[in-house]
């Protein structure tokens, strides 16, 4: 059962994760002193039977934790944690349902997959990233979707969120794949299809975050040209899915710890909207990310971070918003959520 479960992560994390690099255990990285935790009980550490272990990820999803690992570096935590930041959402994934990690920063549909897929052995508390996706274009670049009537489009990863996503805005825009416009898979990873537009090769592509970024400054003729976020509020306005977005990531929790150690759960809950808040405000926060390797760089960071839609959103509107975007994945392709739509118990709210 686990070796089957196991696969169908795989299959699920591959399509869609916007990650890439190595796995690792940080050391406390190199970066000058920022804002502390904003929370309400900074000097106050909460009496636990345990250290509480959890995971973030490379990249868009990891951000919003990076003030969380700062303060406990430094000691200020409320719960005691250990803490890893991984490159693979199959890994994390695995060790989050194993109860070897308690919390974890995943892709929002691996978290549904998983969830599906065990019967109820992980939740989500909160989400983490919503979208991270954007059009890339050579020369003036379309005013609407409806533009590309007619144009190839390039894409990372077939069967992933993001052609899913771009199918669904295109239908909405009145364009057909495959009959109006035409998806391109023939470079299979996100870095692939940044290189060439680095190259300035590419006349129509969508790329995820740190991606787009990277490659357009890189480029003369590149550049980005719509928010697939805002493309999305457009969509889905008046529809059963409005109040919806993109959803890309998430923060998960074994769901035996959380039935053992609600406490530490509503912690960690208060420290991350705080890491939140500090990566969405603190003008260090590009120097605290790219420390600890979450992002390549300083300057990278800067530049994505307030494309990267860092959140913490939970309770009735996490899954207001999740809800309809994972009906669109499903509509899609069942397996991309694990064969099914969660039901409420998917998504946990804090008392």
């Amino acid at each position: 059962m686990m070796r089957k479960l196991f696969s169908l992560l795989l299959v699920a994390t591959l399509i869609l994760t916007l990650f890439a690099g190595c796995s690792k255990v940080p050391v406390k990285p190199s970066f000058e002193e920022g804002a502390t935790m904003e929370t309400a009980q900074t000097t106050k550490r909460i009496e636990s039977d345990g250290t509480v272990r959890i995971a973030g990820l490379v990249g868009p999803t990891g951000i919003g934790m990076s003030y969380l690992f700062k303060s406990i570096d430094e000691g200020k935590s409320l719960n005691k944690y250990a803490y890893t930041i991984e490159s693979d959402p199959s890994l994390v994934g695995q060790k989050l349902l194993s109860g070897e990690l308690d919390i974890a920063a995943l892709p929002t549909n691996v978290a549904a997959t998983l969830y599906n897929k065990s019967e109820g052995k992980i939740k989500i508390i909160s989400l983490a990233t919503l979208n991270v996706l954007y059009l890339v274009e050579m020369g003036e670049g379309s005013e609407s979707l409806a533009d590309l009537k007619g144009s190839k489009i390039y894409l990372s990863g077939q069967g992933s969120a993001p052609e899913y996503v771009m199918q669904f805005l295109l239908e909405k825009n009145g364009l057909k794949v495959g009959t109006d416009v035409n998806f391109s898979f023939e470079f299979g990873t996100h870095a692939d299809l940044a290189a060439l537009v680095a190259s300035n090769r590419v006349m129509h592509c969508v790329l995820p975050e740190p991606n787009a970024t990277i490659s357009t400054s890189k480029a003369s003729k590149e550049k980005i040209t719509l928010d697939l976020g805002k493309e999305w509020e457009k969509a889905v306005e008046g529809t059963d899915a409005q109040g919806s977005e993109i959803c890309m990531g998430c923060i998960a929790v074994n769901s035996a710890f959380l039935d053992a150690r609600p406490k530490a759960v509503s912690a960690f809950l208060r420290e991350y909207k705080a890491s939140v808040s500090n990566v969405r405000s603190q003008t260090t926060a590009p120097e605290v990310v790219a420390g600890y390797k979450i992002v390549e760089s300083a300057d990278v960071a800067k530049e994505i971070i307030p494309r990267c839609n860092i959140v913490c959103i939970t309770g009735d509107e996490m899954q207001e918003k999740t809800a309809g975007f994972l009906k669109v994945l499903f509509d899609s392709n069942k397996a991309s959520v694990g064969g099914k739509l969660p039901d409420d118990n998917f998504y946990y709210k804090d008392k």
